[in-house]
């Protein structure tokens, strides 16, 4: 199963940025597939956007882990799907790192899903800015 992962420092204080991503409603601003999010029910989330060519409309989880500064998914339609993202505190402000397994994820995506991930950390310094 194909894993990925990109990690990069951010100028923004690890708590704002925190506040960013554990808002299910704010995935949208800084998930470049995601078009619109809300929670729906107990650490889940619904999401709607395009990925691949294919646009999705599903539910999946979402736990934020407040006291590690960590969340992660998952999606019951793919199985064996899941990421994570954690951030850190480092001395220019945070260290943010994603990281997302996807089963049969051909290896021609390689460089979308990588290059998607670094657009994600830059999406997020950009709306963390202090």
């Amino acid at each position: 199963m194909p894993d990925f992962e990109h990690s990069q420092e951010i100028g923004a204080a690890p708590d704002a940025v925190w506040r960013l991503v554990s808002a299910p409603h704010r995935l949208a601003d800084w998930v470049p597939t995601t078009t619109a999010s809300r929670p729906e029910g107990e650490d889940e989330v619904h999401l709607r956007g395009e990925s691949h060519g294919h646009d999705y409309d599903t539910s999946g989880g979402f736990v934020a882990d407040a006291a590690a500064r960590r969340l992660s998914w998952d999606s019951p339609r793919l199985s064996g799907y899941r990421g994570s993202l954690l951030v850190a505190e480092h001395a220019a402000g945070s260290r943010v790192t994603v990281r997302v397994s996807i089963p049969d994820a051909p290896a021609e995506a390689d460089a979308e899903i990588t290059r998607g991930l670094r657009e994600t950390i830059d999406r997020i310094a950009s709306l963390t800015k202090e």
